[in-house]
């Protein structure tokens, strides 16, 4: 009975995200009303149950958007990013969403926990591997080489075909 009893005073661990807003433009109100500010609320009042809690954000700085923004202002696609994750911090920040952590998908951590993860699922036959036929128009497109593999769920050696051929 007496370790019932101390189960029950141990607080309940909670992590709680939102949803990565891409780094290409400012945020608007029905980001924030739509995602930000119910997460935080969420947080708030599981904090003050006193539980556990750790609320992680950040911003999501791979995408074609990203890219397409970059080429249109004449910018490489890191500037782009640079500029929206300090515009979106500071504007989380101003308004007093209260991440414990706003991060950016840029960071080594990042990549190398997908990294591993990823590993981790295709090791465990967790994919199901298909070739698609993709048109590509010419080797300037404006689609990212990025999206376009991804999105047309390419093969590693596919990839390395049109890299062969773009190059």
């Amino acid at each position: 009975m007496a370790i019932l009893i101390q189960l029950l005073k141990i607080p309940k661990r909670h992590t709680i995200t939102a949803a990565l807003p891409y780094a290409n433009g400012p945020l608007h109100l029905g980001h924030l009303a739509g995602v930000y500010i119910s997460a935080d609320i969420y947080a708030r009042f599981l904090r003050s149950k006193k539980e556990e809690v750790v609320f992680i954000c950040g911003s999501d700085e791979h995408g074609a958007a990203i890219t397409l923004r970059a080429k249109k202002e004449g910018k490489t696609p890191k500037e782009i990013v640079d500029i929206y994750h300090k515009s979106n911090k500071e504007v989380f920040k101003k308004l007093g969403i209260s991440f414990d952590i706003y991060d950016r998908t840029s960071e080594i951590h990042h990549h190398q926990t997908a990294q591993e993860l990823f590993l981790e699922l295709e090791g465990k036959s967790a994919f199901i591997k298909k070739e698609s036929a993709v048109l590509l128009m010419s080797a300037t497109a404006t689609i990212p080489l990025l999206y376009i593999c991804m999105s047309s769920n390419f093969k590693a050696s596919s990839i390395r075909r049109l890299l062969a051929f773009l190059i």
